[in-house]
């Protein structure tokens, strides 16, 4: 989200807040419109449940603290999790990546399931290590 506030050059207004107080009138309407553009992209990418919380909020930077204080995973199992994630989708990555190109020259069953062994060793944290760590879920 945070990169397509950026790329409509309104990112600024969630990083901090704007005190209109001290702006003339023309400044103001710009500010206004820079502002509403920001909220209207972050509602865009909001799931429809999570709207109720961004309802009564009155600026971009308002809305954002908003999302930030509630769906940002900051505990340990939450980031744990996270990594978890990361490890998994690396690992399919990789696969893909492998059976793609293993698939051009033929290669057997054998060659594959040796490949991915040496994958799994090569690799700090193995999946079932951060399995025995990690409930299903996060927190």
């Amino acid at each position: 989200m945070e990169l397509i506030l950026a790329e409509n050059g309104v990112s600024e207004y969630i990083k901090k807040e704007t005190n209109k107080n001290l702006l003339t009138g023309e400044e103001r309407k710009v500010v206004d419109k820079e502002d509403n553009k920001a909220k209207s992209l972050i509602v865009q990418c909001v799931k429809d449940t999570h709207l109720e919380s961004l309802r009564c909020k009155e600026t971009a930077f308002s809305m954002w603290k908003t999302l930030e204080e509630n769906y940002e995973k900051k505990g340990l199992p939450s980031q744990l999790y996270l990594k978890k994630e990361d490890v998994i989708n690396e690992i399919k990555r990789r696969c893909d990546a492998y059976l793609l190109h293993s698939s051009s020259r033929r290669s057997t069953r054998t060659d594959t399931v040796s490949h991915l062994q040496t994958q799994a060793m090569m690799n700090t944290v193995t999946l079932s290590s951060l399995k025995r760590l990690m409930p299903a879920k996060p927190y």
